[in-house]
């Protein structure tokens, strides 16, 4: 990776450059959706998804991960951390058709956890990130065959002086892509349009 890419990748903290972000009411979808694994308190939804779920090679294909405050009668605002970084909050992992794990081109900064890091989700609402495989893998294009994602989330306890939101770990089910091979260009009609003569 070069000097600049990592520095972009730094600067960015993986989130900006990867995907975009956005609060948004539940709703159902082609998606799987986590169990809580760990922490007491107010539930929160973790989903994964892969956008297309069918590509040619060459096309780039995303993961999508969603966090949802689950509604439930007299719940308070959820504080959650959003900082969405690779490696530290979210673990992604990519295994090839044959099972074996696709490695990451990741160079990152940690910068420590600030309180604008943090986002109050009310019942019912949630958000997203996307991440762009195709800039995350070191193996580039993905060859033809079928992908298997695996997603999770992890909350830690912040620095002192930083307001604690719901902490534990979150792990999606899994979730698998097909790439194809490049598409084969229409076949021609063998029809040739003759122009019109004016008149």
């Amino acid at each position: 990776m070069s000097a600049t890419r990592g520095a972009v990748f730094a600067a960015t903290a993986l989130i900006g450059a990867l995907g975009s972000v956005g609060v948004k009411t539940a709703s159902a979808g082609n998606r799987t959706s986590a169990s809580l694994l760990a922490a007491p308190g107010p539930p929160l939804g973790f989903e994964t998804r892969v956008e297309p779920v069918v590509a040619f090679v060459g096309q780039p294909v995303e993961v999508v991960l969603r966090w949802t405050h689950a509604p439930r009668r007299g719940a308070s605002p959820l504080r959650i951390n959003r900082r969405g970084l690779l490696t530290v909050e979210i673990i992604l992992e990519l295994f090839d058709p044959r099972g074996r794990k696709v490695p990451f081109d990741i160079l990152i900064a940690v910068p420590p956890l600030r309180d604008q890091d943090f986002q109050s989700l009310a019942p019912g609402e949630s958000f997203e990130y996307r991440y762009n495989l195709a800039t995350l893998a070191a193996v580039q294009p993905f060859a033809p065959g079928t992908y298997t994602v695996r997603a999770r989330y992890r909350s830690d306890p912040p620095p002192e002086g930083v307001t604690p939101g719901w902490l534990g770990e979150l792990k999606a089910p899994q979730v698998r892509f097909q790439v194809r091979p490049e598409e084969p260009p229409a076949a021609s009609t063998g029809t040739v349009s003759v122009p019109t003569p004016s008149r």
